[in-house]
């Protein structure tokens, strides 16, 4: 079986339970074993399902909670009107209604309107990245962690085409930002950008597409805080966590460019 076949079954795969059993799994977890890339993303996947399910724990099934939902959408009390039954009187027929509850359909239109709320918080808001455990903020352990960083889920704070607003918006929060947009990036077209907090140090990103139209991360930091540790190989391209990385250095900030993914590449950015 080719990788996407691989992805595609152990796509099913809950490592908590017994399906590795199950012959056509064993034999992809097996292949897909022997591609440290592959077993690395379906690690990832599989984690994103074990917290995606964790979220979901205790939540509330009530009543409460339920007609909390529903009024919340304006659904009002949670009865129906039924078909109206037909009535024989005198020898003709008509209509008899009846308000009635279906605590089945509500209970169900409740548990959709709960998974469908905590799916938009935890895709739309995901949890803040932490980073790894570092000795020191050093060069060497910034690209690392940025490259980590790019790795994971996460939000833009704002959005835009326009790299320069994207450096307006960071200016405007005294974040780390270049002074006038960097030459290789100015035909470039924008994502966004955000702030981040890098064990306790501010760091700012902003992201853009290539001229493969690759989404790539420029991470920034104050070179004063952070030590120069890994300085000489800092414009070296060099991949962490399986992504392109190459960076240098300017008056006041280190900056840093990272691939999205590990197809991204970095060529013509420097």
């Amino acid at each position: 079986m080719d990788k996407e076949q691989i992805k595609e079954i152990l796509s099913c795969h809950r490592p908590d339970q017994n399906d590795q059993e199950e012959a056509l799994i064993a034999e992809a977890l097996d292949q897909a074993k022997l591609d440290p890339e592959l077993w690395a993303a379906m690690e990832d996947e599989w984690k994103f399902d074990r917290d995606f399910t964790q979220s979901l724990q205790g939540i509330p099934s009530n009543d409460a909670s339920k007609q909390a939902l529903l009024n919340g959408i304006g659904a009002g009390p949670s009865t129906e009107t039924s078909a109206p039954p037909l009535e024989v009187v005198g020898g003709a027929t008509k209509a008899k209604t009846k308000r009635i509850k279906h605590p089945f359909v509500w209970s169900s239109v409740a548990a959709l309107l709960l998974i469908a709320t905590v799916s938009i918080k935890f895709f739309m808001f995901p949890a803040a990245v932490e980073f790894p455990a570092a000795q020191n903020a050093s060069m060497t352990t910034f690209r690392d962690h940025m490259a980590f960083f790019a790795t994971k889920r996460f939000t833009l704070e704002k959005t835009t085409d326009d790299l320069e607003v994207a450096k307006n918006w960071l200016a405007d929060r005294k974040a780390p930002v270049y002074d006038a947009t960097p030459e290789l990036l100015v035909k470039l077209k924008g994502m966004g950008c955000r702030e981040i907090d890098w064990n306790g140090t501010r760091v700012s990103l902003v992201c853009f597409l290539n001229g493969k139209d690759q989404l790539v991360h420029l991470f920034m930091v104050a070179k004063e805080d952070i030590n120069s540790q890994g300085l000489a190989q800092f414009g070296d391209l060099k991949r962490h966590h399986n992504l392109e990385t190459r960076g240098w250095t300017t008056d006041e900030y280190v900056c840093l460019l990272v691939g999205a993914d590990s197809e991204v590449t970095l060529e013509g950015l420097m």
